[in-house]
C-alpha cells in the first residue's frame, strides 16, 4: 500500500484536463462533423471559383497547361491554409478552456490549504479529506497517463478525470505508485514523459 499526501494546484489540474479533452473530446461527434464541414466547404470554394473563372474568361478561351496545373494549386493551398489556421486557433481554443476550467476546479471545489491523501491498495485507490473520503476500484478506471507534472486517471463510464500532482512528493512513494500503476493497468498506463509516450 503506497499513500501521497498533496495539495490540488490549478497547474496539475488544467494540465489533467487538457489531456482528458486532447483524448477524449478528439473524437466526438460535434469535431468529426466540424472537420467534415471544412472539407466540404473547401470543396465547393474550389468549385465555386472555377466557374467564376469560367464565367469572366473571354469565350472560347482555354487554359494553358501551365493554368491548368497553377490555377488548382493555388486554390487547394489555399484551402489548406486556412484549415490549418482554423486547427490552430482551434487548438489554442481549447488550450484556454483547459487552463480556465483546472483553475476554476480548483478555485470552487477544493480546500487549498488542507493537504488531500490518496491510497493505493491491490484492488482499489482511496482518496480521503477531512470532508468525505471517495473510493475507486481499478477496473472502473480506463487508463492512468503518467507525465512529468501529474497522474491523471480517466473513468469513461462515470464521465469524469481526477489528477495526482508529483510536485513535492517523496521519490520512493512516487516509484511505487509508478510500479503499482504499470502492474495494475498494463497497457492502459500510458507514459508521457518529455514527448516521449507508449500509447
Amino acid at each position: 500500500m503506497y499513500k501521497l499526501a498533496y495539495y490540488p494546484t490549478e497547474e496539475s489540474m488544467s494540465h489533467s484536463f487538457g489531456i482528458y479533452d486532447r483524448r477524449e473530446g478528439a473524437l466526438k461527434k460535434s469535431e468529426i462533423r466540424r472537420n467534415y464541414i471544412i472539407f466540404i466547404l473547401g470543396g465547393i470554394l474550389f468549385g465555386t471559383v472555377s466557374s467564376v473563372l469560367n464565367v469572366f474568361l473571354a469565350e472560347g478561351y482555354e487554359f494553358t497547361q501551365t493554368e491548368k496545373i497553377v490555377i488548382p494549386a493555388v486554390i487547394m493551398l489555399i484551402s489548406v491554409l486556412l484549415f490549418l489556421g482554423f486547427g490552430y486557433m482551434n487548438a489554442k481554443k481549447r488550450e484556454r478552456q483547459s487552463q480556465i476550467i483546472g483553475i476554476n476546479i480548483v478555485r470552487t471545489g477544493f480546500d487549498q490549504k488542507t493537504p488531500k491523501n490518496i491510497e493505493f491498495f491491490e484492488d482499489r485507490l482511496v482518496y480521503t479529506s477531512p470532508y468525505k473520503s471517495y473510493t475507486e476500484y481499478y477496473d472502473e478506471i480506463d487508463y492512468v497517463v503518467s507525465d512529468s507534472i501529474c497522474f491523471t486517471f480517466v473513468c469513461n463510464n462515470s464521465g469524469m478525470f481526477f489528477s495526482i500532482p508529483k510536485d513535492g512528493q517523496d521519490a520512493d512513494a512516487l516509484f511505487g505508485v509508478d510500479r503499482l500503476l504499470r502492474e495494475k493497468f498494463g497497457e492502459s498506463f500510458i507514459y508521457e514523459m518529455e514527448g516521449a509516450a507508449n500509447a
